[in-house]
This record gives C-alpha cells, structure tokens and sequence, in this order.
C-alpha cells in the first residue's frame, strides 16, 4: 500500500516538510517549491526536511540533476526514514543532516508493472537495461556524495540493507546527527 504523501512550504522559513511516496507528482511539487525559494534568494539555504520509504528513482534523478545544475544551497534533514530512492535526495544537499532515529535502507531497484501485465522478451529486455542504467546512476550518484568507489554503492543494492544514523555518517551519507526540530511534523515511522 502506498504511503500518504504531503508537503509543507514556509516560504517566510525556507523550509519545506515533505513525507510519502516520491512519485512524479510529490518530486514535481518538491521541486517548484525549491525553485520558487531559490529564485527569492539564490544564496540563502533552503532547508528540505523529509521522511520517505521511497519512490521512483527517475524522478528522483531529475531533481538530483536540477539541484546540481542550479547549484541550489540545500541542506537535507532525514527525519525518522530516507529509504531507497529517498537517498538521491538526501545526496542532492550541500549540507546532509538526520535525526539519531533516521534509518536508510538499501535494497535492489526494482520496476513498477502494472498488476497482470503481460511482457513481450523485448520489454523485458528493454526493463533491464533501464534497471541497469538507473543502478549505476543510483550508484556513482551516492559515490560522488559519500566519496566511496560505486562498486562499494552497488554491494549495498545486493540485498536489503539498512543503516542507523550513526552507520550512515561514518559512511559519509550524512555530516551530521540533528536534533529534531521542534517545529516539525512528526510524522508516523514508515
């Protein structure tokens, strides 16, 4: 099932909560709240405070991409989960922060289908290669925000794996444990 997906924009703050599923649609309005914040001021930070199981790793990857591209000072906070897909976001911060109570899970990617769909061994083809291309996306962007060797990356999508806050910081997904912030949605652990 789903996760209920929200976001919250202070615009007055420069945050920006959000929770759920990282579809196209929540990583759409993620990201129009971020430009509008960044074209108000292209220097000061914009704080993105999240909590996600994860989502779609492509949508995820065009954010990452506008991010970087943009040069937008954002600084991340993991609150509670930074799942999957959710760790593109996170490595998309210039400055990445969590809760002691943040985990992050790694897990293989997989490929959404439509229940009972029928494939052609082309299209399976054809998916496999595009889950080919987004792991080693996944990876040499994780790499290029932790510092380790994509390989390394790869090893943790073998199987599900997951990290406490004080495992990601000592592999250099996160700088820093944060306390949460008392004006932040406490949202149900996924």
């Amino acid at each position: 099932m789903p996760e209920k997906s929200e976001i919250t924009v202070s615009l007055e703050g420069r945050e920006i909560h959000f929770t759920g599923e990282l579809t196209h649609g929540m990583m759409r309005e993620v990201r129009e709240a971020v430009i509008r914040l960044f074209e108000a001021d292209r220097n000061a930070p914009i704080n993105l405070m999240m909590n996600s199981g994860g989502g779609d790793v492509d949508a995820v990857v065009a954010f990452y991409e506008l991010v970087m591209m943009k040069q937008i000072p954002l600084r991340v906070v993991a609150l509670f989960s930074a799942d999957s897909a959710a760790i593109v976001i996170l490595c998309a911060g210039r400055e990445r922060c969590a809760t002691a109570s943040t985990t992050f899970s790694f897990h293989p990617l997989t490929k959404y289908m439509l229940a009972g769909a029928r494939l052609s061994e082309e299209q399976c083809r054809r998916n496999a290669r595009e889950l080919a291309h987004g792991k080693q996306v996944y990876c040499k962007i994780v790499a290029r925000a932790t510092g380790k060797d994509p390989k390394a990356i790869a090893g943790l999508l073998k199987g599900k794996r997951t990290l406490d806050a004080e495992a990601a910081q000592a592999f250099g997904l996160i700088g820093e444990i944060v306390a949460l912030p008392s004006e932040a949605p406490v949202p149900t652990r996924i």
